[in-house]
């Protein structure tokens, strides 16, 4: 995330955001370009067990929060390194 960060300033149209070093199944992405988002939207896998190295997604309010060191009895799932922004959008997150 820390990449998308600091190219924020270059993103001028939706775009996706995945790690370069994981391997997807072409039926992940299939099935999560499917899905109508209005600004933004992350792909996770429903889970309640971790293993401690994952990136952890709980909710706060009506806020998703993401972490490692989150508190597992909090979560929900886990964000498995695919996100979708539009572009008008891209900077509320910026």
């Amino acid at each position: 995330m820390a990449s998308l960060w600091f190219a924020r300033e270059h993103m001028v149209g939706d775009f996706l955001y995945l790690h370069a070093d994981l391997l997807y199944h072409p039926q992940i992405l299939i099935d999560f370009l499917g899905q109508p988002f209005s600004n933004a939207t992350i792909c996770i896998e429903e889970k309640q067990n971790f293993l401690g190295e994952e990136m952890k997604v709980g909710r706060h309010e009506d806020h998703l929060i993401l972490g490692e060191e989150l508190p597992d009895e909090q979560c929900f799932g886990e964000f498995i390194r695919i996100a979708a922004f539009r572009k008008d959008e891209f900077q509320t997150f910026a």
